[in-house]
């Protein structure tokens, strides 16, 4: 990772698609930082993956549930990793998995019990999957994301 970068972290809120999205970027920053942490001689041009992303909340993250995955992109949120999910959201429950064929559970349907991710359940608020996109600022304001959002 160049240092073109800036060195300022960066906070990303997503909900649905756009969670999705997010997660796979972090399973590749994930995947630069093993790499980083590989090299003996750390190019000073090159900044470290891990000090990029500061905050990330998660609203209905369409994505199996992957323990080691989440173990991964962990390591490299230093802040709050924040899970929000809805019981509610039959759009994920049944919708995903017939398009995956799978048993597993779907992020944006469960708590992810990983020591400091944060888990949200925003059952109140959303009632199905189509909610999120107007209930944002309720969501941020219940998980205590005071950062300015524009």
């Amino acid at each position: 990772m160049s240092i073109l970068t800036g060195r300022r972290p960066v906070s990303l809120i997503g909900f649905s698609f756009g969670a999705r999205v997010i997660y796979k970027c972090l399973k590749e920053i994930a995947r630069h930082q093993r790499e980083w942490l590989e090299k003996k001689e750390n190019d000073r041009n090159l900044r470290e993956p891990a000090s990029i992303i500061e905050d990330v909340i998660l609203m209905g993250l369409p994505n199996h549930y992957n323990r080691d995955t989440w173990c991964d992109i962990r390591r490299v949120v230093n802040g709050r990793l924040v899970n929000c999910y809805s019981k509610n959201d039959w759009i994920l429950q049944i919708m995903f998995q017939l398009k995956k064929i799978s048993v597993k559970p779907v992020c944006g349907t469960i708590p992810i019990d990983i020591d400091r991710v944060e888990s949200y359940d925003v059952s109140q608020i959303i009632q199905n999957h189509g909610d999120y996109c107007v209930k944002v600022s309720e969501i941020l304001k219940m998980v205590g994301f005071s950062k300015s959002v524009r």
